[in-house]
């Protein structure tokens, strides 16, 4: 009798440790730092590729977080983060040939801009309804898009059709109804042998005179046995319709990067361009060269990178942070942080915040020097959120969405 009570006391213990609900704070695994503060489930019964989507979450007026967390994210999700409630949950996604989005725009906290290949959708944030949608046929190319204020901007390719020439356009839309106009377009030359053209999203700015000026690259390759590539970055007055300056061949038979339109600096009167072995510095007037910088002895870059506290930072493929000064060029900070390949590095407050698949990384902005990394269960993808009056980072995972007190140090 004593052995059945001491099994049926066993047994209950059990049951009430697998009961503990996946949302609260850090129990049962041990492996939970004390900072997470709660966890919402999002795959309770199967696991997913950990390449999650590029999306990550976002941080909205009124304490929404914006999330999604597929490998193709056909599903996305606002939620109220004082009471972890959903708001709404998107599904309207029809899976094009190539499934899955490529890329987002969140637009004046009103509009999400969502881009793939074959089609694209806007989505109202206080509602979550889908307000248009368009297929985009004969496209090809990259699928990356960008925004300025209320306008997108999207790049498509053309080629392999004798209808369709070799040829690469810019369009640009209003979000209210996704209307696409050409702006700019290069073609392949006629003679054997040339580079294919491939221009990119641009990014976009208003000058003194109040016309709209597009910072963009043509990035050419030729498809043969051993593969060559040059780079082409324009400066265009859409406004009159004429190219302001255009620098040719930049660091000939480099790889440009095509995960970020050039980075702008109004007050400083600059723009700052990284192909995958140099960084560059251009008057944004005159396009004037002001100070370039070899990558070698970080290795190839293809993510992003962008300007913060006076410096320019990204993150190598081999997963160091570089930071450089904006002017000069010099090299301010060269730290191993993480794995291979991702481009979800931002800087918020005095911090910059990275995700590599495994961890959440967060770095001193002035230093460059790693200060916090967590694990989580099941790693980390995507950009994270950062709610610097309450000090809370979100963040996806391969299982929960997290939220964590940002840390103190």
């Amino acid at each position: 009798m004593k052995y059945i009570l001491f099994i049926s006391i066993l047994l209950l213990a059990s049951c009430q440790k697998k009961s503990v609900p996946v949302s609260s704070p850090c129990e049962p695994y041990k492996m939970c730092d004390t900072m997470v503060e709660w966890r919402l489930p999002l795959l309770q019964d199967t696991f997913r590729n950990q390449s999650l989507s590029t999306m990550g979450c976002t941080l909205l007026s009124g304490g929404r977080l914006l999330f999604s967390f597929d490998d193709d994210p056909e599903i996305i999700r606002l939620v109220d983060v004082s009471t972890q409630e959903l708001i709404w949950e998107w599904e309207d996604y029809i899976p094009g040939t190539t499934g899955g989005f490529s890329d987002f725009e969140i637009i004046e906290d009103k509009y999400l801009y969502l881009n793939s290949s074959n089609e694209h959708y806007c989505i109202d944030l206080n509602t979550g309804q889908t307000l248009w949608s368009h297929k985009l046929p004969f496209k090809v190319g990259h699928g990356h898009s960008s925004h300025f204020r209320f306008k997108v901007y999207q790049e498509r390719r053309y080629g392999g059709d004798p209808a369709y020439p070799d040829r690469t356009v810019i369009y640009e839309a209003d979000i209210s109804d996704g209307k696409w106009s050409p702006i700019f377009e290069t073609k392949k030359p006629e003679e054997e042998d040339a580079f294919d053209s491939d221009l990119q999203v641009p990014s976009v700015y208003i000058d003194g005179v109040g016309d709209s000026i597009m910072i963009f690259q043509d990035r050419r390759g030729r498809r043969n046995m051993l593969p060559e590539h040059y780079t082409t970055l324009y400066a265009y007055n859409k406004t009159k319709q004429e190219v302001l300056w255009k620098r040719e061949n930049l660091a000939p038979a480099d790889v440009s990067n095509v995960q970020n339109p050039p980075v702008i600096d109004e007050a400083g009167n600059r723009v700052f361009f990284l192909t995958r072995f140099t960084v560059f510095c251009f008057n944004l007037e005159t396009g004037d060269p002001i100070w370039k910088i070899p990558l070698d002895y970080a290795g190839v870059v293809s993510g992003n990178y962008f300007l913060a506290d006076n410096k320019l930072i990204t993150k190598s493929d081999q997963g160091y942070l570089i930071s450089f000064d904006a002017d000069t060029g010099e090299r301010l900070s060269y730290t191993k942080m993480g794995g291979c390949c991702t481009d979800n590095v931002k800087a918020v407050g005095n911090r910059i915040y990275m995700t590599d698949i495994t961890h959440l990384y967060v770095a001193n902005l002035h230093t460059g020097k790693l200060t916090w990394r967590y694990g989580g269960w099941g790693g980390f993808n995507g950009q994270v959120a950062v709610d610097e009056e309450n000090d809370v980072i979100y963040a996806v995972g391969s299982y929960y969405l997290y939220a964590m007190k940002k840390p103190p140090y």
